[in-house]
């Protein structure tokens, strides 16, 4: 399926589009860096996103098997990472509402993290996360 999407693109000049890129771990353009909405992985197949990834929305990657956050992610709306297989945030990683990461074995906080409304933690855990990272603890829920 991929080698009729590229012929289509050498012939016509019609791009691969973009959920197929990412699904096949072919190299996103500057542009497609840039994703101006929502972002919905979730159940997806994905192990990967690009670095400097930015969403403009939300991105679910809720039950996907990503199994590593980009460096430099930016995302200006939620993300959730609901039974995924990600045991550590990246640096850099801004989120401008919530940070969903229930389900998941994540048990550090980047220093750089920034987050806009509340982090939700693995259940039971709340205490330690307030302890462990009081710079995040008016946001932990």
């Amino acid at each position: 399926m991929i080698n009729l999407f590229k012929f289509i693109e050498k012939k016509r000049g019609y791009p691969i589009p973009f959920m197929l890129k990412l699904i096949n771990n072919i190299p996103l353009n500057e542009k497609e860096l840039h994703v101006k909405g929502d972002l919905d992985l979730s159940y997806s197949k994905i192990k990967e996103l690009p670095d400097n990834l930015e969403v403009g929305g939300n991105l679910n990657l809720r039950y996907s098997k990503i199994k590593e956050l980009p460096n430099n992610l930016k995302v200006d709306g939620e993300l959730d990472l609901l039974f995924t297989e990600i045991e550590k945030l990246p640096n850099n990683l801004k989120v401008g509402r919530s940070l969903s990461m229930e389900k998941t074995k994540i048990k550090e906080l980047p220093d750089d993290l920034e987050v806009g409304l509340f982090i939700a933690v693995p259940h039971g855990k709340e205490q330690y996360f307030k302890d462990n990272f009081p710079e995040f603890a008016n946001k932990i829920i």
